[in-house]
């Protein structure tokens, strides 16, 4: 049996190391524009076999081509901008399974991503129980009647497909720039794990950018894009992995942003 869970916040201290300089990040065209991050090994198998999670800084300025913009994808699963009202938007993922595909959807918009500012967002999804997390700046995505956000729209059954051979693509379904991202990302970290409230907590770390390479999860790190904070520097269009597998990404007409540090109010 599959289900999603979501636990309240314990407690609101924050903890983790702080970047002295952060003010950059990656715009997204809700067009063409997509950043093409390979097929490596150690990015296979996130969300196929255990638990992974997603973690960013993100401000989407509408919910993307088609009503359906894809934050970032790899072959057999998929993290999407959807229904917006007004400045808000919900957040969708899927994941394909060998019988029946799993969808989770926010079913209310407190917390939720907005257009007038950045938010923290941790994602974290175990592909063999199911289990779905969300936390939006350091907060578990329970809606104002207390039940939980992030609905189980369709409930996976079978083996989760595997996403081995598919190139991750961040800001659009798929390397062609289909259903593209609209809006703006910094400091996106993929991790080998799921994150409790706590945790979340942590990496939020009071609305400050973390140090991923020097926070306490940092063996289970599998790659970090600070979108115009790392090397790249705001020129050209390689974007690189701050971590230790060399992940860089690569964009097709990179247009960097200025004024991003920590959350926006």
């Amino acid at each position: 049996m599959f289900r999603s869970v979501m636990n309240t916040v314990i407690n609101s201290s924050y903890k983790g190391s702080s970047l002295d300089a952060v003010d950059k990040g990656l715009s997204f065209n809700g067009d063409n524009f997509r950043l093409d991050a390979g097929s490596e090994a150690t990015l296979g198998g996130v969300f196929t076999s255990g638990a992974g999670s997603i973690v960013m800084w993100i401000k989407p300025s509408s919910d993307g081509e088609n009503d359906d913009g894809t934050i970032i994808s790899k072959g057999t699963w998929s993290l999407k901008t959807t229904s917006q009202i007004s400045s808000l938007m919900k957040l969708k993922f899927t994941h394909n399974y060998a019988t029946t595909n799993g969808v989770w959807e926010q079913s209310h918009y407190t917390p939720s991503l907005t257009s007038t500012g950045y938010r923290h967002l941790v994602l974290s999804f175990d592909a063999s129980s199911g289990d779905l997390n969300m936390y939006i700046d350091g907060y578990a995505d329970l809606g104002p009647d207390g039940t939980n956000q992030m609905a189980e729209t369709s409930t996976p059954s079978g083996l989760a497909s595997s996403d081995a051979t598919s190139r991750m693509a961040i800001g659009a379904e798929n390397l062609l720039g289909t259903d593209c991202f609209h809006g703006e990302i910094s400091d996106l970290a993929i991790y080998k794990q799921a994150f409790t409230h706590d945790e979340a907590i942590e990496l939020e770390n009071g609305g400050l950018l973390y140090d991923h390479l020097a926070g306490d999860f940092n063996t289970s790190l599998k790659a970090w894009w600070r979108m115009g904070d790392g090397p790249e520097g705001e020129e050209g269009n390689i974007i690189y992995d701050m971590s230790s597998y060399g992940h860089d990404a690569t964009g097709n007409g990179n247009e960097y942003v200025d004024g991003i540090h920590g959350r926006e109010n």
